[in-house]
């Protein structure tokens, strides 16, 4: 809901407002796949920086 009301203009909207707009007019197969298609750059992300993320987890709890 934040990013709605600060950016009200349609063309300032944001993958989560296009998404909560998407599932009220799509069908449920359509839904699922853009939501899919939205996680996947944060799964890249999170692959690729893996060690340092798990890293960032585990050494504080070390000491």
């Amino acid at each position: 809901m934040y990013p709605l009301i600060v950016a009200p203009a349609e063309e300032m909207h944001v993958l989560a407002v296009w998404l909560q707009q998407f599932q009220l007019n799509a069908s449920q197969p359509a839904v699922f796949a853009s939501v899919l298609l939205a996680s996947i750059p944060s799964l890249l992300i999170f692959l690729f920086a893996q060690r340092t993320i798990m890293r960032g987890i585990a050494v504080p709890s070390e000491k």
